[in-house]
């Protein structure tokens, strides 16, 4: 409930189909329901064990990566790989069936023995196998078993939706929960003409759920209505510059932070990024930011090895222009990604020239921004365009491998000075090394 009150209450539908999907809750793993108005009302849920949340993270935990940790590394494997050289045997790990439900094969699988290590069974590794060692090197079998996931859970929630679509004949949709982290399957839900309108919060994840929880015992709805998802810490430059000085780091200010620093990303300097309120839940959407210029291929690379010391397979976000993002992605509708929750394909005209940020399957996790949600963000975007003729800009997490998004001055600093990036942006003060 705390999901789906998270996303109908944020959403500013009066009405809406909602469908929260992700491990497990109390019990349930799955929830269809309908609101109106303030309420909420549930229709059915499915409960755990049978869950796609659990599914999603067995393979992560088989494929040598951290269950409920880095599902997003293998929706990024997904790319790279044939899903249906392994989507038979899938259909043997989970019964799809025509009320919208599924069911999981529980012989192929130990998660609901939550005293056993692994998540698979033996079973399991009869059927595909030994599993990946995490420091191994991945390869083509790795990939395509990613891919085979990534197509039933996708199939599964297809057939969720058809379900729900039936029985409320709503146009509006509400998700969450953390299987709508996915933002591959969102960008196709979002694309599909199931639904007219589809809504996913900035945290759909559990994160999302102290939001959801005050939603759920509100009485006031319109004071969460399209929720500003920068909720986080706000420094003065009066207080930036004090920390500066305490440490003995020079610094120079600039008149307009926005304007200077398109101009050293046309240089192709790595940016570290630190304005106004952080960003709450796990996506950063340009005030917590790594910023560069995407024109180059090798950009990629160059950010994920010396910036981010993470995986050479993992793509970068894009942050576009609104008015701009039907111009460059393929969408039959108005493309709007404020939260960076939605994937889209990149037209032929256009991948080569912002190849830092296409994927090998020729998709970009775009942010949409707009003025009035981020005006210093909107503005930089806006001068490299005047500068360039191209509305996007690379953009991802303010942080290196395994640490969480910087929140205060003193943890930009730190992992500025960690990292391999060029200049730290303070507000309105610039650090270069």
């Amino acid at each position: 409930l705390a999901h789906s009150y998270n996303s109908f209450y944020c959403s500013g539908y009066s009405s809406s189909a909602i469908f929260s999907c992700d491990g497990y809750g109390e019990n349930a793993t799955t929830f269809w329901g309908i609101g109106n108005g303030k309420k909420i009302e549930e229709i059915k849920t499915t409960n755990f064990p049978h869950s796609l949340g659990q599914l999603y993270s067995t393979i992560t935990q088989f494929l040598g990566f951290k269950p409920n940790l880095d599902e997003w590394k293998v929706m990024s494997l997904a790319s790279y790989g044939n899903p249906n050289k392994y989507l038979k045997d899938f259909k043997e790990l989970i019964k799809i069936k025509n009320n919208g439900e599924f069911e999981l094969n529980l012989n192929y699988f130990d998660f609901y023995n939550f005293d056993r290590k692994n998540y698979f069974s033996k079973n399991f590794i009869n059927l595909f196998g030994n599993p990946r060692e995490a420091q191994s090197k991945l390869n083509t079998k790795h990939f395509d078993l990613a891919a085979a996931l990534q197509k039933i859970v996708e199939i599964c929630v297809e057939n969720a939706l058809l379900y729900i679509k039936n029985k409320t004949k709503q146009n509006n949709l509400c998700l969450s929960g953390g299987i709508f982290m996915n933002s591959v399957m969102n960008g196709k839900i979002y694309r599909s003409n199931l639904f007219k309108n589809v809504f996913i919060p900035f945290a759909p994840d559990d994160s999302g759920n102290s939001i959801g929880a005050v939603c759920w015992q509100s009485k006031n709805k319109k004071i969460f209505n399209k929720l500003s998802p920068y909720q986080g810490s706000d420094f003065l430059d009066t207080d930036i510059i004090k920390i500066l000085n305490r440490n003995k780091i020079k610094y120079t200010k600039v008149s307009n932070v926005s304007k200077d620093c398109c101009d050293e990303l046309l240089k192709h300097k790595i940016i570290c990024w630190f304005q106004g309120k952080s960003e709450f839940g796990q996506r950063a959407l340009g005030n917590r930011s790594i910023l560069a210029n995407p024109t180059r291929k090798d950009v990629k690379d160059k950010v994920n090895l010396s910036v981010k010391f993470r995986e050479s397979f993992r793509p970068f976000a894009g942050s576009i222009l609104e008015e701009f993002a039907n111009e460059y992605y393929e969408s039959p509708k108005k493309i709007i990604s404020p939260y960076m929750e939605k994937v889209f394909y990149i037209k032929n005209s256009k991948k080569n020239l912002v190849p830092g940020i296409v994927h090998i399957d020729k998709s970009t996790r775009l942010q949409t921004v707009n003025i009035k949600q981020n005006k210093v963000y909107y503005n930089l975007i806006k001068f490299f365009y005047n500068e360039t003729g191209i509305p996007i800009i690379l953009n991802t997490s303010f942080n290196i491998n395994n640490e969480p998004i910087v929140e205060t001055p003193e943890d930009a600093l730190r992992t500025f000075f960690s990292s391999g990036a060029d200049i730290l942006y303070l507000g309105n003060c610039k650090i270069i090394k």
